[in-house]
């Protein structure tokens, strides 16, 4: 699919050269897929060019470039754009909720996702935000309904299902978390780096981000730089997973 969305996004700029949502999604892409930071930074250089952004630009440019370098004041001044242009938009206050969440910012965090779960209380990305805040302080008990509920309403979430069995593992219902487990596709690693990481088997977890980078999935580096992410980039392996990911401070 990337290059059926590259090639579109060139049509794009030949019929209008300036337009911010093709230099956008090219800037994504090579960030996300390519790990060429440099490109990323000149197309998203050009779609802020135009006089007038679309809250989708303002979101990217924070999601896929700023977020990943750890470049979080900057991310958050940006989402802040994306939300006062469409401020009834439960995934922009999400995916705000997200960027004080990897700047351990957990409270304005948290009160962003409740932002988001007023507009939408079915948003399963905030319910997991949430979890994740929590889980990240040390405060299992407080995740857990959360985590239940992440799970509940998009079971087919593998990042939401590994955050629950990783919980239960750890209260000891052993069983449970089993089941949830193996609804987790073998194909779909990503989950399974923070089933380890919630139960500190750090190799484990660097194993399965490794599995994420190689097979170019967006979030290996939409979270490179996420505090709740410390453990891992505490371990004498993580450089060489920055290097596969070309990240300027690898």
């Amino acid at each position: 699919m990337v290059p059926l969305a590259r090639a579109e996004a060139r049509k794009a700029l030949e019929l209008v050269p300036s337009h911010p949502r093709a230099h956008s999604l090219l800037g994504g892409i090579a960030a996300l897929h390519d790990y060429d930071w440099k490109e990323a930074e000149e197309q998203y250089r050009l779609a802020k060019a135009s006089q007038s952004l679309p809250p989708e630009v303002h979101d990217g440019y924070a999601q896929c470039y700023l977020v990943p370098l750890g470049r979080f004041e900057e991310a958050i001044q940006e989402r802040a754009r994306a939300i006062a242009q469409d401020p009834l938009n439960a995934l922009w206050h999400s995916n705000q909720a997200n960027t004080f969440l990897c700047a351990e910012m957990y409270e304005s965090a948290i009160a962003q996702a409740r932002k988001a779960l007023e507009i939408d209380e079915r948003h399963y990305f905030a319910h997991g935000t949430i979890a994740l805040c929590y889980i990240s302080q040390g405060k299992l008990a407080e995740a857990r309904e959360w985590a239940e509920e992440a799970a509940r309403l998009a079971p087919w979430n593998p990042t939401g299902v590994a955050f629950l069995a990783a919980l239960l593992s750890e209260a000891g219902e052993k069983n449970r978390a089993e089941n949830l487990l193996a609804t987790i596709p073998g194909a779909i690693p990503s989950g399974m780096i923070f089933y380890h990481l919630i139960r500190s088997e750090i190799d484990a977890a660097l194993d399965c981000y490794q599995r994420v980078i190689e097979l170019r999935q967006p979030i290996a580096a939409m979270m490179a730089s996420a505090g709740f992410l410390k453990p891992l980039r505490a371990s004498p392996r993580w450089p060489k997973l920055a290097r596969m990911m070309n990240l300027p401070n690898a």
